[in-house]
């Protein structure tokens, strides 16, 4: 049916694959819970974080797996209960979230390292924002490592609870590096329902600065809202570009940076991923297990890769990628009636990834 992550050149395991069971030991972070430490628990929703945690630590127990997170299987057991986890485990429909976790997890790793990498020229500050973070590692797997330039600033997007939890988790880690990022790592409560008043916190409560280059990350958010949401969210994140550009000051600019009486002249760059379900994933789903799996509140329409590029560009990024877990399908299947017509071989994707910029380079 086709190599995944067309255009990447990333060999990926089959969606249907068996999986391998092997048995998930808790990490050291998350011996103690939260109950026990007397902090909130996820409840509703915010559990579903959670199994994202659970996807990833079973796609790391495979042979050849697409992401690693050492930190995912004592997540998974500290807020779903050791049982719950193995029982999810080995559902039938759990391969198949599995490999979406899993893909989803290593386009947005690989799109946030080439950013940081091509970012970190001439020494000047960053920033990453991580929008529903849940219970999301990558401050651990990938900023923490460290890498060319300096560490960016790092705010962590979710519900008051869900960042209580979050706060609690990251001051656990001792090791020197990891720690000084964990514990640098700011989380923002907010209530992503209404995106257009998250510039103003982010500005007037958390010090975020719109001169500096930002990296903003969408990840399993837009799947749960109606497509009113995510226009209003493109929109909201879209307005930075007004907030910086010619004439802002250059707090944090490098020298090469083209100024006149210290103003930056050139807009600093703004690059929001979005890794957005396909609406052929109820349809995968459904084929695959004859059923809707489990009810994790998706919405039951989702956008197209064209609707999101399009809603995109209106809310202020002009300048839209789009690199999709399948090739395009150009065949059609065959009919009965049309025995010479071409042949479909294979299937649309389940998965999207969007960059978009607030500048056309």
């Amino acid at each position: 049916q086709g190599a995944p992550l067309a255009g990447s050149g990333l060999a990926g395991p089959a969606p249907w694959r068996s999986l391998l069971c092997a048995p998930m030991a808790v990490a050291a972070a998350g011996a103690a819970t939260s109950a026990a430490a007397g902090v909130a628990r996820l409840v509703g929703r915010e559990r579903s974080a959670a199994l994202c945690a659970l996807w990833r630590a079973m796609e790391a127990a495979e042979r050849s797996p697409l992401v690693t997170d050492a930190h995912a299987s004592g997540i998974a057991e500290e807020v779903l209960g050791v049982e719950a986890a193995r029982k999810m485990s080995s559902a039938t429909f759990a391969p198949s979230l599995q490999y979406l976790v899993a893909l989803r997890t290593r386009l947005l790793d690989d799109a946030l390292s080439e950013w940081l990498r091509a970012s970190a020229s001439g020494g000047r500050a960053r920033q990453v924002v991580q929008l529903a973070v849940g219970c999301d590692t990558r401050v651990l797997r990938l900023l923490a490592e460290g890498g060319d330039g300096e560490m960016p600033r790092v705010l962590e997007v979710d519900s008051p609870r869900v960042a209580a939890w979050r706060r609690h988790f990251l001051s656990r880690f001792e090791s020197p590096g990891i720690s000084a990022v964990a514990r640098s790592c700011e989380q923002v409560e907010f209530d992503l329902r209404e995106p257009e008043q998250l510039l103003d916190v982010l500005i007037h409560e958390h010090g975020f600065d719109p001169d500096l280059p930002t990296a903003w990350l969408c990840e399993g958010l837009l799947e749960y809202h109606p497509w009113s949401f995510s226009e209003r969210l493109f929109r909201a994140l879209g307005a930075v570009a007004s907030l910086s550009g010619p004439g802002a000051l250059s707090r944090g600019a490098p020298e090469s940076t083209p100024k006149v009486d210290g103003v930056v002249l050139e807009a600093p760059s703004h690059v929001l991923f979005v890794a957005a379900l396909d609406n052929y994933w109820h349809t995968f789903l459904q084929e695959e297990h004859s059923q809707m799996p489990v009810r994790m509140a998706w919405q039951k329409r989702l956008p197209s890769a064209d609707m999101l590029v399009d809603s995109l560009r209106a809310g202020g990024f002009p300048s839209v990628a789009v690199l999709s877990e399948l090739p395009p399908i150009t065949g059609r299947r065959r009919h009965p009636a049309q025995p010479h017509a071409p042949v479909c071989t294979g299937r649309p994707s389940i998965l999207h990834l969007l960059s978009a910029r607030t500048s056309k380079k």
